[in-house]
């Protein structure tokens, strides 16, 4: 058994993206939702294994795809960032596995999600901006007023009012400005 004490394990490679590596002391997130250091990463390159310690000061053991790096980006969303699930909660970011699942922590409790399920909450897409005032109607009888609040990778935005998220899509949705009250 080869042991690799200080061995920069993975750096995945997703379509022209990095997405993030494992190294021994590194803070990571099992998934099974312990937060340990790494110690010891072992075995072959190709299934490298990782002893880790947790919080209680427990040494347990996990194949590398268990392990959730907690620093670096996937695409368009970072550690740390604050997000949209597709079921309209926020969370925050805190961890990537080598499969391109994202922990999200949010309501108090951890959760695996993919990126396609998640929207950025900086920045512009579609033409419109986080906080950007925002109308639709729903066959001209009603005219809602939003404010966006995320960006979605398949043109869903998230748009919130004083009752809580809302999921539309870019092409229902227009700037207020030079809207009559």
């Amino acid at each position: 058994m080869k042991v690799f004490k200080n061995l920069f394990i993975a750096t995945l490679l997703l379509p022209g993206l990095v997405f993030a590596s494992i190294n021994v002391g590194d803070k990571i997130i099992t998934s099974d939702f312990k937060v340990a250091t790494v110690l010891v990463i072992y075995g072959s390159a190709t299934q490298p294994l990782v002893i880790v310690r947790d919080d209680n000061l427990n040494n347990l053991t996990y194949s590398i795809d268990e392990l959730a790096s907690t620093s670096g980006c996937l695409s368009y969303i970072c550690t740390g960032d604050k997000v949209i699930t597709s079921s309209r909660n926020e969370g925050v970011v805190k961890g990537f596995f080598s499969n391109g699942k994202i922990i999200v922590k949010s309501n108090f409790k951890m959760k695996i999600e993919y990126i396609e399920d998640l929207a950025f909450t900086r920045g512009c897409a579609y033409n419109f901006c986080i906080g950007d005032k925002i109308v639709t109607s729903d066959d001209f009888t009603e005219i809602k007023k939003f404010t966006i609040a995320g960006f979605f990778g398949n043109g869903t935005v998230a748009v919130k009012d004083a009752i809580g998220l809302m999921l539309l899509k870019s092409d229902e949705i227009t700037l207020a400005q030079g809207v009559c009250k």
